[in-house]
């Protein structure tokens, strides 16, 4: 697996809201063609390159989506941060908390 790939973002506002999945489409590659961004100011591609290698390093969720994230998925980030990497996924919230990569000490 590549490296997590820290993403610089120049804007303040970084939080986004991903469309729900399509569920065939997830069992085999999770995040691949899935994403519809309703806010795009950091590029898509990229960010969602990085959402499936956060998701990849999850041991929780083995390399998959569980069931219960077939689901609007919230991506947040702090808002002063200078770019956004790993820290968290809240299996209860549905969130996957972003922050700088360089000072995210697990994931």
């Amino acid at each position: 697996m590549e490296n997590l790939e820290l993403i610089t973002n120049s804007t303040v506002d970084c939080e986004y809201k991903l469309s729900n999945f399509d569920i065939t489409a997830g069992k085999f590659s999770p995040y691949y063609g899935t994403i519809s961004w309703y806010q795009n100011r950091i590029d898509a591609r990229r960010l969602k390159k990085a959402c499936q290698q956060i998701v990849d390093s999850v041991p929780i969720l083995g390399g998959r989506l569980v069931k219960k994230l077939f689901s609007p998925i919230k991506v947040v980030c702090q808002a002063k941060k200078h770019g956004i990497g790993f820290i968290e996924v809240d299996l209860g919230k549905q969130e996957i908390n972003l922050d700088n990569l360089l000072e995210a000490k697990t994931y």
